[in-house]
């Protein structure tokens, strides 16, 4: 009996076995397919406009500042009736010196309206007087010879025009505190003396095409003027007119 059952519980289990192996697979397929990561999906890309800037970023300009000049000058300028007393020839004038009228000056700008440059001027000057009478002497009369020297400040302002073909016409006033200045002579005794005198001054500036750069510097130019100067030294007179010649250099 034993052995009938177990045949018979064999041959059920083989008939069942192929039905069982069925079942597995697909739970084996699913099984496998819950392993394995999702793919991800695909990301658009993203754009964004940016507007272009609205903001206008002026450009940078250095700006120069307006050149300090110097200026270097003579004239012919000479008083034409300076006259001193002396000792005993009675009064007599002065004439022009060992040294002419000389000038040394700073301008700067202050002021600038279309081209019209209103500029401070202050500077120096120095000029020689001279003059030769006939004294008395043990043999009866001599030459001698008296020296003045004319040293003074200049404080003072210049108009300038525009520049046309290089060229600027200009017109300044200023004052001259002035000191006379001669030691004792045979003609007069020493002289140390301060007045005030005016100058007047009017002319024309030019700038040559080789002086657009002088030896470093922004540039130079040239100019010729009528120069004036009007006053009194005691009771000498300084008033006279001559011509002006200045070399002026921008720093």
């Amino acid at each position: 009996m034993k052995l009938l059952l177990l045949l018979s519980l064999s041959i059920f289990a083989l008939s069942h076995l192929p039905a069982a192996q069925a079942e597995l697979k697909p739970v084996a397929k699913s099984n496998k397919s819950k392993k394995t990561a999702p793919k991800p999906a695909e990301t658009p890309d993203l754009v964004v406009s940016v507007p272009s800037s609205e903001i206008d970023i002026p450009e940078v300009v250095e700006e120069i500042s307006p050149p300090a000049t110097v200026e270097l000058g003579a004239s012919s300028y000479t008083p034409d009736n300076f006259v001193r007393g002396s000792y005993s020839a009675g009064n007599s004038s002065f004439e022009q010196g060992s040294l002419p009228f000389v000038t040394i000056n700073r301008l700067g700008e202050f002021s600038n309206l279309s081209g019209w440059s209103a500029r401070w001027k202050a500077g120096a000057f120095a000029s020689a007087l001279e003059r030769t009478v006939n004294i008395p002497s043990s043999t009866g009369t001599r030459a001698a010879t008296q020296s003045l020297q004319l040293f003074g400040l200049r404080v003072g302002s210049e108009l300038q025009s525009p520049s046309l073909l290089r060229m600027k016409l200009f017109a300044g006033a200023a004052f001259l505190p002035t000191l006379a200045l001669s030691s004792a002579s045979a003609v007069e005794g020493s002289v140390s003396q301060f007045s005030l005198a005016g100058e007047f001054v009017g002319g024309l500036q030019y700038q040559p095409p080789f002086l657009d750069e002088f030896f470093g510097f922004r540039r130079g130019a040239f100019a010729l003027s009528a120069h004036h100067v009007t006053g009194k030294v005691q009771d000498s007179e300084l008033k006279s007119t001559g011509v002006m010649g200045t070399f002026r250099l921008d720093l």
